[in-house]
């Protein structure tokens, strides 16, 4: 197996870009798409302690609106933060951001600096959370998970070669593409 990688933080037309497959997170398909969840990850809202020191703490999900918020790290769908509460309710924040930017490091280099709060991958500031530099914003929000899905152009049969990539990432033993999106255990 050879692979081509293309990084591209923007969603792809697979048929018309030529792209075999696209791995993304947070994505979702359209119903004629073929598609796989490959993995998950926490998303979560976090900020420097300079900046909630200068900016106060904020309890709900309803004072977020009074922030700085920094968009581009992957939890924004529409231009808005869709976030479950406590209560299991899906609560969209819709605040103009300060900055947005189409990745995610670079939007966790900006929460670093103490510039506003943000919504990104545990991947991205794990670190950063286990040193201090950054903080869980609204520590009694569940856990925000996002999924990693490969998906396949519509109409198009698996190509071996396809197959045997995504199997290096498939721990759930699952069957392969359905149609549908169907889950993977980690």
């Amino acid at each position: 197996i050879s692979v081509d990688l293309v990084l591209i933080d923007r969603p792809v037309e697979l048929n018309s870009e030529g792209f075999d497959l696209s791995i993304a997170p947070g994505a979702t398909s359209t119903s004629n798409a073929q598609s796989r969840i490959l993995d998950s990850f926490a998303l979560e809202l976090v900020a420097a302690p300079s900046y909630l020191d200068a900016n106060g703490h904020p309890a709900r999900v309803e004072d977020l609106v009074s922030h700085v918020l920094l968009h581009g790290g992957g939890g924004e769908v529409d231009g808005a933060w869709r976030l479950t509460a406590q209560t299991g309710e899906v609560r969209t924040v819709r605040a103009r951001p300060r900055v947005a930017i189409n990745n995610s490091e670079e939007v966790a280099d900006m929460t670093l600096r103490g510039l506003g709060l943000a919504l990104l991958p545990d991947y991205v500031i794990g670190n950063a959370l286990r040193e201090g530099k950054l903080r869980r914003v609204i520590p009694s929000l569940p856990t925000q998970t996002r999924h990693i899905v490969a998906t396949l152009p519509p109409k198009r049969h698996l190509n071996p070669r396809v197959s045997a990539f995504l199997d290096l990432f498939d721990r759930s033993g699952s069957n392969g593409f359905t149609g549908t999106t169907s889950s993977a255990s980690r």
